[in-house]
């Protein structure tokens, strides 16, 4: 399982990742009649940083949420979209939709999240919001933005507790006893290394605030087997 190309949503000129959602409302490929990575033979093509086979870019203009653009990795029956044929797209994507003006009518919340802390990078699913120093929470009734909150700060004091100094100090442990069984394959090293591996995993992390609790554990997609939070 390799990481998962997120959609992205733009507010007020900025680019975020889509991190989170809890509520019902926002397109999928399926929604306009397209199998996004199913041939007319029945077989699937799946990009492994893809696994939805496609990915969405919204935009908000005037607070309403309107869908952008789509891009398909593999698809049998490009169809048109509200008048939109589809281009040629770039990189992984086969296909490409732009300028769609489709507005959506999602209810709920939504947690948008920029500014990758690269350290925190993992390699399978979609990337945590605690790994963004910017994170926002977006508040929907019908498409319309209804409020704003924005929890870079709690979710960044999160991440230092997550961390917290005894955890980062027997991390910093682990990797020099590691360097030391590469550099020597010492039997006592390697001894050693589990003992403080096993020492740090004595550790584990608080529990979140209330007001972010629900964001730092649910998947992403909701229900999906191959999140990342």
């Amino acid at each position: 399982m390799t990481s998962q190309i997120t959609d992205k949503i733009t507010y007020k000129g900025e680019l975020y990742n889509l991190v989170g959602m809890k509520g019902e409302g926002l397109f999928t490929a399926q929604d306009f009649g397209i199998k996004p990575y199913i041939t007319s033979m029945g077989a699937r093509l799946i990009n492994t940083s893809c696994r939805r086979g496609y990915v969405m870019e919204y935009i908000f203009i005037n607070d309403q949420l309107i869908l952008n653009e789509m891009m398909l990795v593999y698809s049998d029956n490009p169809l048109k979209i509200n008048v939109v044929e589809p281009q040629s797209g770039h990189s992984i994507f086969q296909y490409c939709y732009k300028n769609l003006n489709l507005k959506i009518k999602f209810t709920g919340k939504l947690l948008l999240a920029k500014k990758f802390i690269e350290p925190k990078y993992i390699d399978k699913g979609f990337q945590r919001s605690m790994a963004f120093e910017t994170v926002i929470e977006i508040t929907m009734e019908n498409g319309d933005l209804i409020s704003i909150k924005d929890l870079s700060e709690k979710i960044g004091e999160y991440r230092m507790q997550f961390n917290g100094p005894k955890k980062n100090s027997l991390r910093e442990k682990i990797l020099e006893e590691h360097k030391r069984i590469q550099d020597k394959g010492i039997v006592s090293s390697l001894r050693e290394f589990k003992r403080i591996q096993a020492e740090g995993d004595a550790f584990p992390p608080p529990p979140p605030p209330k007001d972010i609790e629900e964001w730092i554990n649910q998947p992403f997609p909701p229900d999906s087997p191959w999140y990342g939070i």
